[in-house]
């Protein structure tokens, strides 16, 4: 079964979301539905870059971006 989550219509104009590039910003929104799909934590990175079908050594640093940009918190306990 499918479910939805809630994307405000302004992430459009989000200066956190424009600064990123139409790959990283893809990688961002496949995350968010991966998350979504996985009861509202990341999956583990081998796993969410199967289903984000990108090589691991690919997704490692689009992740990277993504913790700078504030849009994946990073802690001690994973993303």
């Amino acid at each position: 079964m499918s479910r939805w989550f809630r994307l405000y219509d302004d992430t459009l104009n989000d200066p956190k979301s424009l600064k990123l590039s139409d790959k990283t910003f893809r990688i961002w929104i496949c995350i968010l539905c991966a998350t979504s799909k996985n009861n509202g934590t990341i999956p583990p990175f081998e796993d969410l870059a199967i289903m984000l079908r990108v090589k691991p050594a690919k997704l490692q640093p689009e992740i990277e971006k993504l913790i700078a940009a504030e849009l994946i918190d990073h802690g001690d306990d994973g993303m």
